[in-house]
């Protein structure tokens, strides 16, 4: 367990797993390193609360914004995930884009600029979060979150 500022105990992690970060190995490693009494998991697209950070030691992954796009752009393309969906059903010259033609890219990263930030804010409302995990260096990460929440 750990505490937060105010002294009080906080003895659940809680992962909240941004889409496309790094969260379905984070999940399986988290299982492993904290098993599951102590471990709260959010899926893509539910926010953290304030109830939660309050009680919970709160965890989430982040990618670097460019390797972000170019792995939603490539999930689209399979005709996979929300975004895709959005684009084919409200913006069917934008949902043309994943045809990997001249210009097509910019036109697609054009309707989906914002996604990445808007995505972190309503996963994690003003981004209060304990400990990161980038995914650029997630086994390190993941074991100093381990190790941050350990400490009594």
């Amino acid at each position: 367990a750990i505490t937060d500022p105010s002294g009080r105990r906080r003895s659940k992690l809680l992962y909240n797993h941004v889409p496309k970060c790094g969260g379905r190995y984070v999940r399986r490693a988290l299982k492993l390193l904290v098993g599951n009494e102590s471990r709260v998991v959010r899926n893509e697209f539910q926010a953290s609360d304030a109830h939660d950070r309050r009680d919970h030691f709160v965890v989430a992954s982040i990618r670097d914004p460019c390797s972000y796009y170019v792995s939603l752009y490539e999930f689209g393309k399979r005709g996979r995930g929300l975004l895709y969906r959005s684009l084919a059903e409200n913006q069917s010259d934008v949902a043309d884009a994943y045809a990997d033609g001249p210009g097509d890219f910019d036109r697609w990263l054009a309707a989906a600029a914002g996604t990445f930030s808007e995505r972190l804010e309503s996963s994690l409302p003003g981004l209060h979060v304990d400990c990161w995990i980038r995914t650029s260096r997630t086994d390190a990460d993941l074991a100093g979150c381990a190790r941050n929440f350990a400490k009594a």
